[in-house]
């Protein structure tokens, strides 16, 4: 096989003739590049309270029907209860929670937003105005609108393809973050590649390992992650989901827009459902809150 040459940018990336447009883009974006001048695209794990998050572990059990200590069990709960065992991981999306557990579903949302306008929007701001010299505050937070919810039961076969998300039209401002509910170790949690595309040097691929109470962040637009066969006898639960520093935020990225023209992960409003929503600091009292949608 003969190798493709390889060019830097002048931010020191790696370009391939060979890597699809979509990830030549995000990396010379001018949103992947204050991201790389802030400090802001390294992984960065860090804790959160779950006294005061509970609710995140506890509506997810609810939904699931399973005690929230034995989420990493349920595939030996629902063995138990005669149900056939699980051969592909589940992306549960609102539609089809709220469908079986609504009351669990509106206690997911709330919890969530809770936990992007009061641990994450203000940490991400102060880090923004600490990481760089220049008079920039960072007062909104584009952020999706609703988390995916995961469950990874053991199984033979990996679960999704190694991938980026700049190869799904994903915006090149994106930072993505993913919570374990339950004990993510070894071959049951994900695993990210945090130097890809940004160094000469390859960095062998690093398991997220945690627990509730444990977050991640890392740069997923370019970062690869991916799966592997769980053989941990154990099932993972996670949430993740991924925000935009408003400053850098595209709400019409010509890299989500579909053949038709249609921007897939738009902002959303009162006659659509969208992709994003907003979280701004409120200048009075410092606050970060929910911002109410707009017409649109």
């Amino acid at each position: 096989m003969r190798l493709l040459p390889l060019a830097m940018t002048a931010a020191g990336m790696i370009k391939s003739p060979c890597i699809p447009s979509m990830i030549s883009d995000s990396i010379d974006a001018p949103a992947t590049s204050e991201l790389r001048r802030r400090g802001m695209l390294d992984l960065l794990p860090f804790r959160y309270s779950t006294a005061s998050h509970s609710s995140l572990r506890s509506s997810v059990s609810d939904q699931l029907g399973v005690d929230p200590e034995r989420l990493g069990s349920l595939h030996e709960i629902e063995a138990e209860e005669g149900k056939p065992p699980r051969r592909r991981r589940r992306r549960l999306i609102m539609q089809q929670q709220a469908r079986s557990n609504p009351a669990a579903m509106e206690r997911l949302q709330a919890a969530y937003d809770l936990f992007v306008c009061s641990v994450l929007s203000p940490d991400l701001a102060l880090e923004w105005s600490s990481s760089s010299s220049d008079s920039g505050s960072l007062t909104t937070l584009a952020y999706q609108s609703l988390p995916s919810l995961r469950v990874s039961p053991p199984s033979p076969q990996a679960m999704g393809r190694r991938h980026n998300d700049a190869v799904y039209g994903h915006q090149p401002g994106q930072l993505n973050y993913w919570l374990p509910l339950s004990a993510s170790f070894g071959d049951n949690t994900l695993w990210v590649e945090p130097t890809t595309c940004r160094s000469a040097s390859s960095t062998p691929p690093v398991p997220l390992e945690g627990d509730f109470g444990d977050c991640f962040r890392f740069y997923g637009n370019l970062d690869y992650h991916s799966t592997r066969p769980n053989n941990t006898g154990r099932t993972r639960v996670s949430l993740d989901f991924r925000v935009v520093p408003g400053s850098i935020y595209d709400d019409d990225y010509v890299g989500s827009r579909s053949d038709t023209g249609v921007q897939k992960y738009a902002l959303g409003t009162l006659k659509r459902k969208g992709f994003y929503k907003i979280a701004k600091r409120d200048s009075d009292t410092g606050e970060w809150r929910v911002e109410p949608k707009v017409v649109g």
